[in-house]
């Protein structure tokens, strides 16, 4: 009995293997593989260019509070640099300058993109926005594959940096969102008992 049931779960583990490469297959096959030549070129050629920092640029958003905002789906367009202060080490491609590439990286951006062609999750990214623009701090490499993957949207841990003066905005996570104040505290009026 424990050997028929063995055997079942084998052929149930293989068939699970075989259909998710097949979907993987048709995901390159509709997506078109990996971006095209042209494409690719363009990005190595943004690698040259510093990735832009949110320190240096903003400078006081380092000095501000910062609110969680949880798990979203992030457009890739929207996410315009780094949040790590620092020396310049990555490109606008997200990947390190060529100076900053070692073994260990190759052996993970490898893994990454290895991930991605077998349609295996990845880990969140994490992002902080500030004037309604994405800045990652944890997850470049993972940022940079979707860019040359051409994946549209990435999943992200994202913090908000509050700017002084903003109104309290409700996080969208929360469960009293839409976050509303119940009519007696916005009037100041109470109902009579």
């Amino acid at each position: 009995m424990a050997e028929r049931i063995g055997a079942a779960a084998g052929e149930a583990a293989g068939a699970a293997t075989r259909a998710a490469s097949e979907v993987g297959a048709l995901y390159l096959a509709l997506a078109g593989g990996m971006s095209s030549f042209t494409e690719t070129q363009a990005l190595r050629a943004r690698n040259r260019t510093p990735l832009p920092s949110l320190h240096e640029l903003h400078p006081e958003a380092s000095r501000l509070p910062v609110r969680s905002l949880g798990l979203q789906e992030v457009s890739v367009s929207d996410i315009v640099g780094t949040a790590v202060a620092g020396p310049d080490q990555r490109g606008s491609d997200f990947r390190p300058l060529p100076p900053f590439r070692g073994s260990d990286w190759r052996a993970r951006w490898l893994r990454i993109r290895t991930a991605v062609a077998r349609m295996e999750p990845l880990p969140p990214v994490d992002l902080q926005k500030y004037d309604d623009q994405d800045w990652v701090l944890d997850g470049h490499n993972r940022i940079a594959t979707a860019l040359y993957e051409g994946q549209l949207i990435v999943d992200a841990v994202v913090q908000e940096i509050v700017p002084p003066g903003a109104a309290r905005r409700p996080c969208p996570s929360s469960p009293r969102w839409p976050w509303r104040w119940p009519k007696e505290r916005r009037s100041g009026l109470r109902r009579p008992a």
